[in-house]
């Protein structure tokens, strides 16, 4: 999820035309809200997915199983999994990438601009009250991999392998966390923290991108009520502050735990019948040497 400010915070060079100035900011507002919309769309499947392990952890692991046969159908049909799954991955890191590269060709993080250094505060604060969280984009840079290598564990090399993944369960999860305990652990184990920390981290900015209204048209009177404001409630202010960050904290302390410990029950299972085809796949994936 982005948590960038809607439109670049500083203007560009001055041999930058006007005209080519607002191709570029629309531009960055149109990635801005691709991102933000492929983050809900994604949270969407994340939420499924976090409700199959956390019914592992306090259901056990049969459980979760059946709650994997019934929520599996809707994100992986042949239409929604290129929406709310690779696609929506793939265009908010496209986006994010968009971004970035505008930032770069405008000297956004020339720190000599005083005029972009009161932007890049005023844009932190949005942030903080939106409860996101620091680290937010080296996070999200990080989940690309660790997503893309579950998904190619337990959707990709099935199909690959045995022509299709709608029979695998969470024996295959179990099967490296017994006997690829090292590399399978590891994974998994900064999968769930760092997934949790950026989508917890940057749900109330990309839920606010994606369906606010009218939020353009009142944008003056708003930022005029909110010098108002600072100038009478600072302390006011900081508290707010202060209570977000910590209350989304404390939701990616609560998460994690759960879905850690839905990990700990999967590693758990005595008995993995399809143990034959998953130690095939990890042998595939893995070499003999890593445990």
């Amino acid at each position: 999820m982005s948590s960038s400010s809607d439109s670049p915070s500083t203007p560009p060079s001055p041999n930058t035309t006007t005209s080519t100035r607002r191709i570029i900011y629309k531009v960055y507002g149109v990635a801005n809200k691709v991102q933000a919309i492929t983050a809900v769309s994604f949270t969407t499947f994340a939420v499924m997915h976090g409700l199959q392990i956390a019914t592992g952890a306090f259901f056990g692991v049969e459980d979760a199983d059946q709650t994997l046969l019934l929520t599996r159908p809707i994100y992986q049909d042949a239409h929604l999994e290129g929406v709310i799954v690779t696609g929506s991955l793939v265009w908010h890191v496209v986006a994010g990438m968009a971004k970035s590269t505008i930032q770069y060709c405008l000297n956004m993080n020339d720190d000599n601009n005083n005029n972009n250094n009161n932007s890049k505060n005023n844009s932190s604060n949005d942030k903080k009250q939106l409860g996101v969280l620091p680290y937010h984009d080296l996070t999200g840079q990080l989940l690309v991999p660790l997503a893309a290598g579950h998904y190619y564990l337990a959707r990709g090399m099935p199909l690959k392998t045995m022509g299709d993944s709608a029979f695998v369960d969470f024996g295959i999860i179990a099967w490296g966390l017994q006997n690829r305990r090292v590399i399978t652990w590891g994974w998994h184990a900064a999968l769930i923290g760092v997934g949790v920390y950026h989508m917890v981290g940057g749900a109330q900015l990309a839920f606010s991108r994606t369906f606010r209204r009218g939020r353009r048209k009142g944008a003056a009177a708003e930022q005029k009520q909110k010098e108002q404001q600072s100038t009478t409630t600072g302390a006011g202010d900081e508290g707010g502050l202060l209570k977000s960050v910590t209350i989304t904290h404390g939701l990616v302390v609560g998460i994690s735990t759960v879905l850690l410990m839905g990990l700990v029950a999967t590693s758990r299972v005595g008995k993995i019948p399809m143990r034959r085809e998953y130690q095939e796949i990890y042998s595939h994936l893995l070499p003999g040497w890593i445990i």
